[in-house]
């Protein structure tokens, strides 16, 4: 199976489970997802693409160190 279908797939999943409400486990998803497309833009030597999928990496890492503070904050809360 091609890397670039492994991270298709683990982005789809990461997709679903955010939609289920499981916000953690998919940005966890995405992140291996774009893992995933950065390994896949090395071989091709596809810089317009790397820079993307490491963009990304950094916006799914942000997005879940802000959700499990969120999260935290929110537990406490109610």
């Amino acid at each position: 199976m091609d890397i670039g279908w492994i991270g298709n797939a683990l982005f789809l999943a990461g997709a679903i489970l955010i939609a289920r409400g499981n916000v953690k486990a998919g940005l966890a998803c995405n992140f291996l997802a774009n893992g995933a497309y950065l390994y896949q833009s090395q071989l091709m030597n596809n810089v317009p693409l790397f820079v993307l999928s490491f963009v990304l990496m950094g916006v799914n890492f942000v997005g879940f160190i802000r959700w499990n503070k969120w999260s935290k904050n929110y537990d406490r809360r109610h």
